[in-house]
């Protein structure tokens, strides 16, 4: 709607021509914009294929070994926090 009236103020005299005009520029217009969004999404997914096909991926061996890192720190600061937590609340139960 306020497209149209947007249309409308800067072309006036095209409604006079073609009564039909402003209702047909709207639909060309959100065509157009559709349009345009769609070309960009499918630019980007094939610049999205493009790029993934140069990623060098890790072999199944790396990938293990990269879990088990991740899991061992992960346990690590898991025991650590556990600790710290025990003797904070030891601490603080000796002056409560």
């Amino acid at each position: 709607m306020v497209l149209t009236v947007q249309i409308l103020a800067l072309f006036p005299q095209m409604y006079y021509y073609n009564p039909r005009w402003p209702s047909e520029a709207v639909f060309e217009t959100f065509h157009f914009l559709i349009l345009a969004k769609m070309s960009a999404i499918l630019q980007y997914l094939k610049d999205s294929r493009t790029e993934l096909k140069k990623v060098v991926w890790p072999t199944k061996k790396e990938t293990i070994k990269h879990t088990l890192i991740v899991i061992g720190v992960s346990l690590f600061v898991a025991v650590f926090l556990g600790v710290v937590d025990y003797i904070l609340t030891y601490i603080l139960e000796q002056f409560i």
